[in-house]
């Protein structure tokens, strides 16, 4: 019996350690990663709208059972009549009543159903469904339906795992379109294109579209070109126009801005060296000539 237990209790580790590597699984599985941690994240708003729910339905329970019941007694006093069995299902109680409206809104079941014995009643209470429903319906769902969507998406936007994905994911998008783009413009098989084979390939107005899809400007060709061919040999090999292209892609990234920044401070500083060594230059010569003038 002892061996059976240990052998049981080895079975349930075995099976529990295989649940763990599933819950491993979700880092590489973006989509399912994506919704389980979105669920978890929206428990904080669940928790609080059912809070609100719960007082909503209490506030509305109060005052339907209420006036259900002075009915049931005048009916009971005044015409020896019992209680319809229709208000005794839905609204004999604060906790009937409460359960009618969560199910009126819930797909449980009909508030017609629940609404039409209330007729009897009197306005208060049959007004008080209809206002509940409009309330809970039109204003408190959609609100609650709204707050978990943007729950939802502000934590897969903060995953930053699930960040880092959907980026590479779209980066090896990008390259592969790139490198099939470069195939095309390679008329002559030579893994390199040049100048003008780049300004045919830009005269199709559907590789014009998608360069400017990406935000790389089409208009200046030369400047296109000068601009990817890094190497200044006037011919654009794979791995440059690749490279090129997803530098040059959208607005102007902080980084380039401040490399921009630097280097124009780094040639102001030189061309207000280089003038300050011209007027020195000119002084001396001033200086010279100024001397053997009278000579």
């Amino acid at each position: 019996n002892s061996s059976n237990l240990r052998v049981m209790r080895f079975v349930r580790l075995a099976r529990t350690l295989r649940g763990v590597r599933v819950i491993r699984l979700l880092r590489y599985i973006g989509a399912l990663r994506t919704i389980v941690f979105s669920i978890i994240s929206t428990l904080g708003s669940l928790f609080w709208s059912l809070v609100l729910l719960m007082m909503i339905f209490y506030c509305f329970s109060v005052i339907i059972t209420q006036s259900v019941a002075d009915y049931c007694r005048s009916e009971q006093h005044f015409r020896n009549m019992p209680c319809p069995a229709e208000l005794q299902q839905h609204w004999s109680s604060i906790a009937e009543s409460m359960l009618t409206l969560f199910l009126a809104i819930s797909g449980g079941l009909s508030w017609g159903e629940a609404l039409n014995p209330l007729r009897a009643v009197g306005v208060p209470a049959f007004a008080s469904v209809l206002l509940y429903i409009v309330i809970a319906e039109f204003a408190v769902m959609n609100v609650i339906l709204g707050v978990f969507c943007n729950t939802a998406i502000e934590s897969a936007g903060a995953d930053r795992e699930i960040a880092i994905m959907k980026q590479m994911k779209k980066q090896e998008g990008q390259m592969k379109t790139l490198k099939d783009i470069f195939t095309e413009i390679d008329l002559d098989c030579s893994n390199e294109i040049n100048l003008q084979e780049l300004k045919e390939a830009l005269k199709s107005s559907k590789l014009r579209s998608f360069m400017t899809s990406i935000g790389i400007s089409t208009d200046d060709v030369w400047t296109l070109f000068m601009t990817v061919d890094t190497d200044g040999s006037g011919e654009i090999s794979l791995e440059e126009f690749v490279h090129g292209c997803m530098q040059l892609q959208g607005p102007a990234k902080g980084l380039q801005v401040a490399r921009m920044s630097y280097e124009n401070t780094v040639m102001r500083g030189e061309i207000k060296k280089i003038r300050d060594e011209v007027i020195n230059f000119q002084q001396e010569m001033k200086d010279r000539t100024s001397v053997a003038a009278p000579i």
